[in-house]
């Protein structure tokens, strides 16, 4: 449960928003359940989102590739506009996406509130270090990204962060614990370079004793917006998340 595995997710989900998909299948249910152990948590779609990793087998895949080996993931949340062109043979926006993550060795593991007060504290103590954009965690982590997606898409891509702000939580409750980060980061495809710069929500949710990960990303329409652009972002984005939050909680109230 160190906050570093959450950096591995972190960087894993952001990469997304590069990705080239052109597949489609049927339309989405209106949520989805997963399986921790012998519990079942029901995950509703965001208003206006639907789940993608089961309609286009490519969303899956790639889902499943960018695992770093520090937990499994299981659900990608697109808005319902990038399905429809993907249904229509076109490529997605992905300025908008969300994922939802199992850590490793939680699956079937009790969550107790003291464990989620432990994460809490390493968090606190190591968020800022975690995204330092020249310290280690952080090119560890892109190291290793930059490998899983150039094996999955067998041409070298190379990703760096350019910078990285850890902005400090704004959602904290007994089962609830949320925290917002900035990352600007380039993607190198053999010589080729893009910068993008997205907001993140990265929210700890332990529902009745099991634990998972919410992440939500919106990507700002250029680096060059970020000083227009961060700030309504930003509130957005939390006030996205902790509605989902609380749809998600409310789907499982009698598993608290």
């Amino acid at each position: 449960m160190k906050p570093r595995r959450s950096m591995l997710f972190l960087a894993a989900t952001i990469v997304l928003c590069v990705t080239v998909i052109n597949s489609a299948q049927s339309q989405q249910a209106r949520s989805s359940s997963v399986k921790l152990g012998d519990k079942v948590i029901v995950i509703p779609d965001p208003e206006g989102f639907e789940e993608a990793s089961s309609q286009f087998e490519i969303v899956k895949q790639f889902l499943v590739g960018m695992e770093t080996g520090a937990g499994e993931n299981l659900l990608l949340h697109m808005p319902a506009s990038d399905c429809e062109r993907m249904r229509t043979g076109l490529r997605p926006e992905l300025r908008y996406y969300t994922k939802v993550a199992v850590r490793k060795g939680l699956r079937e593991r009790t969550f107790s509130n003291e464990d989620m007060a432990r994460l809490v504290a390493d968090t606190r103590k190591n968020g800022a270090v975690m995204f330092d954009p020249d310290g280690p965690v952080l090119k560890s982590v892109m190291e290793k990204v930059s490998r899983r997606i150039s094996e999955a898409f067998s041409k070298q891509i190379d990703y760096e962060v350019n910078d990285s702000q850890y902005l400090g939580e704004f959602d904290v409750r007994p089962d609830v614990y949320s925290v917002m980060v900035f990352i600007l980061y380039t993607k190198d495809v053999k010589g080729t370079k893009s910068t993008t710069a997205t907001v993140g929500s990265m929210t700890v949710l332990k529902v009745g004793p099991r634990m998972i990960d919410i992440d939500v990303y919106r990507n700002l329409s250029s680096p060059a917006a970020v000083k227009t652009e961060l700030k309504p972002s930003v509130i957005e984005v939390k006030q996205f998340t902790t509605k989902w939050v609380n749809e998600i909680l409310a789907a499982n109230r009698e598993k608290q």
